[in-house]
């Protein structure tokens, strides 16, 4: 045998032991390529979801509209999951065993919002299958976050006039007499003008009007004809369908009368008429008609969301020591302490003392208001009303996070959407 052949020999015998680790090696490139490709892809479904559900979130307000978007649009896009999808309206995420859409703080705004999107793929092992494993599939991942852009400061006060009708020539918002106005991290907006009359003040995050702003005690940063913005709750549903529920004439009288006090249960109502001290339990209140709290009443409760379809008339004096439900709350409607839809006038004096908390929703009413959030870390007071008349002093504020309330801009929209992740 020659050299010769021996050294083929030794080469065949060398090619036949690396043929498998080759083979192998080959098959390993291959599918981590083809994993790469496929984290790829996922992440372009998960950057257009992101991108979807924010842009829902910033024309409706609705978390759970904008999150379940979101997951329906991976859906479509071939993330496939065998789990039910759920909605977590604590967490303000929508999610199943591979998709994860949640309402989330803003990145480069952390006072602002923004969608944050997790979606997975399992992968089969085709070529690498031949290798010792448990595992039959390789999981791929990607996560994108879209934040929702400012459009001026979060409104304490929104008077909207008659919506979006281009009209500007009155004054949706004043303050009258000695009324002074603060609100801290929040702005006033209203859809017509701003006027204030009298020796008040307004020191808010910013005044922005449809048309002029009038007054020599409105402080700082002044924005007239500045455009106007619809209702912001016009599609909220858990707030509309509440509502909707209002059925005038029905239910039973409350009345109570100067020094008694009572305990009430949600429910429904036809009237109030308190005079004395009532006690609310948590919950929805159904009032199909009209309330009146007098000069020395107290109206007090936690967790409560308080509807009506009549007028309400809440004295000066009157002692409304109130919140709304928290984020997550069994009960009523999650930020919403009054709501109605009703156009009759509305008076709503809140003893200067005793703080209220929450959403105060009569987009269609004339409203009549001075009250207070107070002064704690978490302070939450924000009105929304066709009109707006300040004749006391009020203090307001829009840290609403627990409440569970809106966001929206002073400015008109649509709000800009950008990939941030």
């Amino acid at each position: 045998m020659t050299l010769r052949t021996d050294r083929r020999g030794s080469v065949a015998l060398l090619a036949a032991v690396l043929a498998p680790a080759l083979v192998m090696t080959l098959a390993l490139a291959v599918e981590v390529t083809s994993w790469s490709v496929a984290s790829l892809e996922l992440q372009r479904v998960a950057d257009v979801a992101a991108w979807a559900g924010a842009m829902r979130y910033a024309a409706a307000g609705d978390a759970q509209s904008a999150t379940g978007s979101a997951a329906q649009l991976a859906d479509l896009n071939r993330v496939t999951h065998s789990a039910a999808r759920n909605w977590n309206a604590a967490g303000r995420i929508t999610s199943d065993d591979m998709i994860s859409a949640q309402i989330i703080s803003g990145v480069r705004r952390p006072g602002g919002d923004a969608v944050q999107v997790t979606v997975m793929r399992s992968i089969p092992k085709v070529l690498t299958g031949v290798f010792p494993s448990s595992v039959a599939a390789v999981t791929v991942t990607a996560t994108a976050v879209a934040e929702i852009g400012a459009l001026g400061p979060q409104p304490c006060i929104t008077a909207l006039g008659q919506g979006v009708d281009g009209i500007t020539t009155g004054t949706d918002l004043s303050v009258v007499g000695t009324a002074n106005l603060t609100a801290h991290g929040c702005s006033l907006r209203s859809n017509d003008g701003v006027s204030q009359t009298g020796g008040g003040n307004i020191s808010m995050d910013g005044v922005y009007a449809g048309g002029a702003i009038s007054g020599g005690g409105i402080c700082c940063d002044l924005h007239a004809n500045s455009g106007q913005i619809p209702d912001p709750y016009a599609g909220y549903a858990p707030l509309q369908n509440a509502l909707a529920a209002l059925s005038p004439g029905t239910g039973s009288a409350l009345s109570v009368k100067p020094s008694a006090t009572q305990s009430v249960s949600p429910g429904t109502f036809s009237t109030w008429d308190i005079k004395g001290t009532v006690d609310l339990a948590p919950g929805t209140y159904y009032v199909n008609g009209s309330i009146t709290i007098g000069s020395q009443a107290v109206l007090q409760g936690t967790g409560v969301t308080i509807l009506t379809s009549g007028a309400i008339t809440v004295t000066g004096g009157a002692t409304l020591a109130l919140s709304a439900p928290l984020k997550g709350a069994a009960t009523g409607v999650a930020g919403v302490l009054f709501g109605s839809r009703s156009s009759t006038s509305v008076t709503l004096l809140g003893n200067s003392t005793s703080p209220m908390s929450g959403l105060i929703y009569m987009p269609n009413a004339a409203l009549k208001f001075a009250g207070t959030a107070g002064l704690t870390a978490d302070a939450c007071l924000e009105v929304v009303a066709s009109t707006v008349t300040l004749v006391g002093t009020s203090d307001l504020a829009a840290k609403c996070s627990n409440y569970d309330t809106l966001s929206w801009g002073s400015l008109p929209g649509p709000a800009k959407v950008t990939l941030v992740q």
